[in-house]
């Protein structure tokens, strides 16, 4: 008890010392403040040679400013005094820089964050903007629990404000940095340029054409040459733009695309649209629209890219709805096979990245306070709030103690850490599986989200807040550009003639990693036709058959199938109602897909032996549709039988009466419900011995009862063995123990002798 009351008298004292300092600062600042406190937030500082972040959760309180320009609240300005009067890095860690255990106060109530929204406190702003991302209902009833705890932390030769908000038991971290302004790279300075409330002007355009120059001259590696046989290639459908309002369709069958065009590619969501409501090309039509197309400004998307190619000086663009025939089978087949080499082509692609369907266009009205960065300036003795725009550079300003020697000195923006990943990773359009070879293979991606204009090329990613290039570790790291080319030029168009031994098995290494990262990736996004499963990825999968040199089946490789059968989820996942791929491959399946940790194919040591591989092609196109396919193996195929526990309802996997360590995962989550027992059959597919261990086989149900016909339902693995149990486990699980055996030598190498199970051929369909 008695410690609780002088931790609830120590509260008070620091409580009447920070009231006294905000009189004394209200006097000094001539603000009118609304000051309210009902709940506790905390915030925390960090600082490095080059950046100071502030990862925030959640702020409330309101300031009313008795000058025009309304900017922050009095909690938020608090903050600010703290980080202007701080004189060194271990002032953020003491009791009397953030009172409690090293933590700065902040607001305690959902109804206190919401008046310091009201009065328009640009970081509280922010945070809300962040915060509208997860499943936080701010506007609705009065919540439970409301609370923002920011505590200090230094990871390496980095430091930061680690902010977590927890709301009703949800808790999730907003991140907004102080990025110190590089006068040679401050997006104020650049010609032309400058904030607006909307992302279709030409102040806009402006900075579009300043990325899209800057990279035709001077980055290297995004220029790539047409191999000669390519030289005169042209899509076999562009769009004209004539003029405002004065568009026709080329074909290339009549001559009337140029050799060598400069041409656009769109990138966008078709969304729900009605079918009968759509704008796309077909038989009935083509003729009309070589005379002169319909008026596209009820699809706002493909206006505004029309709008967006005038203002970039091109007269063509290719939108794959208004440049395929959507009533012919066989034209989509021919199209889709040549969708490579539609998007590298491309001069680049415009992203509808915010649209959910192409009613809604490219570009959006914006608050610049919310959407793009608020530059601060600390002096020795004041705090000056210069706004978000050339337009609002008047200040606002907090006084400091002038008696001290301050740590942070200069201009800085305040803006958001996490904008890549919020407004290009999370947009709609990457929702769309198609969008990952669009964005891979296109030498330039211009997009246009709902904040502002985002910049992708194989060297630089950009915004309208870093216009100069995104951090490393903002959330831009995910480098979409590089994996399909090679020094500047793609794979497809490059001769490996002549190459080393060393070389091919280097280049066969990369080809195998950035596939499997690719469908990862991909299997997240959804599909508007179900059918495209294996058409939507085509286009990288040809971009790296020159350095996989084997055949493509069925979304897998020859030279890595025993070990990409083994893919799974973690998330639901279902086979797909109409037929796309046999069971075996992860095309057959609706879900995102991982594959096991180990990097090399070296980690591997394969269990079964691969007899015969046979895809039924829909059309001649071994990257497109499969109307059918079997796999045959010859492996120890082991049958075992699933027992749900009515009781706990719970699985068990039971062979022989005993339980094993090994994981299940299905393929169809609702795989065994309802059923007390059901047999199986266990194929292993292979062990891995060096670090980190494990081993995977699939799980087989039998079709076929006269033959050994199965399809794949699931795995059975383990992804880490500790090295101290793996000999153990591998003499006492009962279906390890049948594989066979590990011995330990002497120097603690690891060795793998195979069991006495018989080996079977089996087939999966």
């Amino acid at each position: 008890m008695r410690r609780r009351e002088k931790k609830r008298e120590e509260e008070r004292r620091r409580e009447k010392k920070r009231e006294e300092k905000r009189r004394k600062e209200k006097g000094k600042n001539g603000l009118e403040i609304n000051f309210s406190m009902n709940m506790r937030s905390y915030l925390v500082w960090s600082s490095t040679p080059h950046w100071v972040f502030i990862l925030l959760h959640l702020f409330t309180i309101t300031n009313k400013y008795s000058s025009q320009v309304t900017m922050f609240c009095e909690t938020c300005i608090d903050f600010f005094r703290t980080l202007g009067e701080a004189s060194t890095e271990s002032e953020f860690k003491s009791e009397d820089t953030f009172p409690i255990t090293g933590l700065f106060e902040h607001h305690t109530t959902d109804d206190a964050f919401k008046r310091a929204l009201d009065t328009g406190c640009i970081l509280c702003k922010k945070l809300r903007e962040n915060l509208s991302y997860e499943a936080l209902d701010l506007d609705g009833d009065k919540l439970a629990a409301f609370r923002l705890v920011c505590s200090w932390y230094q990871t390496g030769p980095k430091s930061g404000f680690d902010v977590v908000c927890s709301v009703d038991g949800f808790t999730k971290t907003s991140h907004i940095s102080l990025m110190p302004v590089n006068p040679p790279e401050d997006r104020l300075l650049l010609p032309d340029y400058h904030e607006t409330t909307n992302t279709g002007t030409d102040a806009c355009f402006a900075l579009a054409n300043h990325w899209l120059k800057t990279c035709l001259s001077s980055h290297q590696g995004c220029k790539h040459l047409r191999p000669s046989s390519l030289k005169a290639w042209t899509p076999s459908r562009l769009i004209r733009i004539r003029g405002v309002d004065d568009l026709v369709l080329c074909l290339r069958q009549m001559g009337s695309i140029p050799i060598g065009v400069e041409y656009a590619t769109l990138s966008h969501c078709w969304g729900k649209i009605p079918a009968t409501q759509r704008l796309v090309l077909t038989s009935k039509n083509v003729s009309s629209w070589t005379r002169g197309m319909p008026d596209l400004k009820i699809m706002k998307t493909f206006d505004h890219a029309i709008i967006i190619c005038r203002k970039l000086g091109l007269e063509y663009i290719w939108i794959d709805s208004l440049c395929i025939l959507e009533d012919s089978r066989d034209d989509w087949y021919q199209e889709a096979s040549l969708m490579s080499t539609v998007y590298k082509y491309s001069k680049f692609t415009i992203t509808a990245t915010a649209a959910i369907d192409d009613t809604v266009g490219c570009f959006f009205d914006r608050d610049l306070n919310i959407c793009l960065p608020t530059r601060v300036e600390f002096l020795k003795n004041q705090i000056c709030f210069l706004g978000a725009s050339k337009q609002s550079m008047t200040k606002s300003n907090i006084f400091l103690d002038d008696s001290r020697s301050t740590l942070l000195r200069g201009r800085y923006d305040i803006q958001e850490w996490s904008t890549w990943t919020q407004r290009i990773s999370n947009a709609p359009v990457s929702k769309r599986s198609w969008v990952l070879q669009e964005r891979l293979l296109s030498p330039r991606v211009l997009h246009f989200s709902d904040r502002q204009l985002f910049w992708e090329c194989a060297k630089l990613q950009a915004s309208e807040s870093l216009p100069f290039g995104m951090p490393e570790d903002a959330n831009a790291h995910f480098k979409t550009l590089s994996p399909c080319r090679y020094q500047g030029q793609y794979f497809t168009d490059l001769d490996f003639e002549g190459e080393t031994l060393l070389q091919k098995h280097r280049h066969l290494e990369y080809a195998s990693l950035t596939w499997k990262s690719a469908i990862i990736t991909y299997t997240k996004g959804k599909l508007t036709k179900s059918s495209d499963k294996l058409a939507a990825i085509s286009a990288i999968a040809r971009e790296l058959q020159p350095l996989m040199r084997c055949r493509y089946l069925a979304g897998l490789w020859e030279s890595a199938l025993v070990f990409r059968l083994a893919r799974y989820s973690y998330t639901d996942s279902y086979p797909s109602m109409m037929y796309r791929a046999p069971s075996w491959s992860w095309a057959s399946i609706d879900g995102s897909i991982m594959f096991h940790p180990w990097s090399t194919l070296e980690s591997f040591d394969p269990l079964i032996e691969i007899l015969k591989v046979v895809t039924d092609l829909v059309g001649g196109d071994e990257f497109g549709q499969v109307k059918g396919g079997h796999l045959k193996l010859l492996g120890q195929a082991i049958d075992f039988e699933i027992i749900l526990d009515m009781a706990e309802h719970r699985e068990i996997i039971h062979i022989n009466g005993q339980p094993t360590i090994l994981c299940l995962t299905k393929d169809d989550k609702n795989m065994g419900i309802g059923v007390s027992t059901k047999k199986f059959c266990c194929l292993p597919l292979y062990l891995n011995l060096s670090f980190p261990q494990g081993f995977s086989s699939l799980i087989l149900e039998r079709v076929d009862i006269d033959n050994e016909v199965y399809r794949r339902v699931g795995t059975l693995s383990t992804s880490y063995f500790l090295p101290e149990k793996i000999v153990t486990a591998f003499r006492e699980d009962p279906i390890l123990s049948i594989i066979g055996d590990i011995e330990k030598s002497k120097d603690g190498s690891l060795a793998f002798k195979r069991g006495s199970a018989d080996l079977r051929e089996v087939v999966i369909v």
